[in-house]
């Protein structure tokens, strides 16, 4: 844990309008300093940074805080973290109490977890790309009209019909137990150590920073009972589903620009209004909208559309999700219904995006 005394001397030692003017274009204006604000879409700067008090505050969208804050929110780093960047930039030396020892710990691990999840990615994007065209999974993909720039963009790969085709190397490289916590692998009652994901498009999961944390998996087979559409990782310490917002990474930009986020349910929806040009479109993780979700959307965005598919579970989810937005703090939401059967990827594919809200297109 870091030491009072040193955040305090982080905060002292650190300009912040060195910090801030390092992110965005800053004018001064007598003892402060004015912008436009990097957390919301505005022609008008309403953002101001003072100097004397150490503090920003946006009179627009209503952000503000220190220096530390700022690192927090505009590099989606937790407090620690933020501390620790700033310090290392501005060779300040902090000190930490007894858990520096198990923080490094949880550290390196988690580095580790992000570590195997990158190779696994590297590993289906691979096998995709060394399938035959006339291969099914590159028909899939064809079929569901996905182009090659959404496949790169996504990072969407392929595990092949093999057990061992990760466990393998997890287990050469020693890090069985890391691997099989995050659902890379698992072993059979047996004691047989085999893939969790075989014969699956993969859709890997980002964090906000563009780490990957987790992996949704899309069968290849239709109708095999015990076998779910997709399955995803389990939840670890660095994934956890009601927490993770699909596409966040890449809608992230957008999101902020328009100050308004488009929910849909799946990932192949998020990836077709990407590929439409509705870049700020995200999708919860094989779960229910939840106000952990609604809380790490509303630092990017006061307004939202919500497009759920158009059957008896999409309406009840909309109602629902239109409950948890608004309580905590949504300014507007907006709800594009659909036909019953139709989901957001079909809307887009046979009617374009003239549907949807100008500022949103």
């Amino acid at each position: 844990m870091i030491t009072q005394d040193s955040i305090d001397k982080v905060i002292d030692g650190v300009n912040i309008e060195d910090v801030i003017g390092k992110a965005i274009p800053l004018k001064q204006k007598g003892a402060n300093f004015s912008g436009c604000c990097p957390f919301h879409d505005e022609k008008t700067p309403s953002f101001s940074v003072s100097p004397s008090r150490g503090i920003y505050k946006c009179f627009g969208c209503g952000a503000g805080g220190n220096v530390i804050t700022f690192v927090q929110e505009f590099e989606h780093l937790d407090f620690p973290d933020a501390v620790r960047r700033l310090a290392k930039d501005y060779v300040i030396t902090i000190e930490e109490t007894a858990h520096q020892e198990e923080d490094k710990e949880i550290k390196e691990k988690k580095a580790t977890m992000y570590d195997l999840n990158k190779s696994a990615r590297n590993a289906f994007m691979k096998t995709l790309i060394d399938l035959d065209d006339q291969n099914e999974v590159k028909k899939y993909l064809r079929d569901r009209e996905l182009s090659q720039d959404s496949i790169i963009s996504f990072q969407i790969g392929y595990a092949p019909d093999i057990s061992k085709f990760l466990s393998k190397k997890i287990i050469d490289s020693g890090f069985y137990g890391i691997g099989e916590e995050i659902g890379l692998c698992r072993k059979n009652e047996n004691g047989n150590v085999y893939d969790m994901f075989q014969k699956r498009v993969m859709f890997p999961i980002h964090n906000e920073r563009g780490e990957i944390i987790a992996f949704s998996g899309r069968k290849m087979e239709d109708g095999k009972e015990g076998n779910p559409k997709y399955i995803n990782s389990k939840a670890s310490m660095i994934y956890r589903k009601e927490e993770v917002l699909y596409g966040l990474f890449q809608a992230q930009k957008e999101i902020r620009k328009q100050d308004c986020a488009i929910l849909v349910e799946g990932n192949i929806d998020v990836i077709m209004m990407h590929q439409m040009g509705v870049t700020n479109t995200v999708a919860s993780c094989g779960t229910a909208f939840t106000e952990s979700h609604a809380k790490k959307l509303s630092r990017y965005c006061k307004s939202a559309i919500i497009m759920f598919d158009g059957d008896k579970a999409g309406r009840e989810a909309t109602l629902k999700t239109i409950d948890v937005l608004l309580a905590v703090g949504f300014q507007k939401v907006q709800v594009i219904p659909m036909e019953d059967g139709w989901d957001p990827d079909t809307l887009c594919q046979r009617e374009g995006v003239d549907f949807l809200p100008s500022k949103s297109k």
